[in-house]
């Protein structure tokens, strides 16, 4: 059975521990620098098989990001997608996401609430459920100088890309800052 790590959806720094096969568990540990060593513990099953395990899995996150994207949209750069599911769901994201992880809003850190939405983004494209261009990042994320655009896997795909920029100022949002969902203001900057 294929296992990706539940931080960084990757398999490739992946180390198995134990196995205990009368509990029918594995503890695992991903070694990539983004995870911190994180390790955790999993009973394989059918249900996990589609990659959706651990904390994404827990808070539905997975099908919220795939609601975040309407059927017919183009390709969505990456902060279109995060804002949604901001709206979606601001207590998760404010109360859960944010202190565990914090945002580049709240200044630098080695992982982030975008980096675990992204990297369950790249969970639904390597499903696929979603399909990926790349292209030019704008506004508030412009620091990456490229970025992901998502859109629902379809026939035919769409040829346009719609941009941060174009997004937020449709939505009266200043494209250069990171706009939290309304009523909620700034978490702690150096969350427990």
């Amino acid at each position: 059975m294929r296992q990706v790590c539940p931080l960084c959806a990757l398999e490739d720094y992946l180390e198995e521990l134990a196995a205990d096969k009368e509990a029918g568990t594995i503890d695992y540990e991903c070694h990539n620098p983004t995870c911190s060593s994180f390790s955790w513990r999993t009973t394989p099953s059918h249900s996990s098989l589609d990659g959706r395990t651990g904390i994404a899995a827990e808070y539905g996150v997975h099908d919220d990001l795939l609601a975040c994207i309407d059927p017919d949209d183009p390709f969505l750069e990456y902060g279109i997608i995060e804002y949604r599911y901001a709206r979606l769901r601001p207590d998760i994201y404010m109360n859960e996401f944010i202190p565990r992880w914090g945002h580049t809003c709240l200044g630098p850190r080695r992982y982030t609430v975008s980096a675990f939405l992204a990297s369950t983004l790249g969970s639904l494209l390597r499903s696929g459920e979603l399909a990926w261009k790349g292209g030019p990042a704008t506004g508030y994320w412009s620091y990456n100088n490229t970025v992901s655009y998502f859109t629902h896997r379809r026939t035919p795909l769409p040829d346009q890309m719609l941009s941060w920029n174009d997004f937020a100022t449709a939505q009266g949002e200043d494209p250069d800052q990171w706009p939290l969902p309304p009523g909620h203001g700034a978490p702690d900057r150096n969350p427990a």
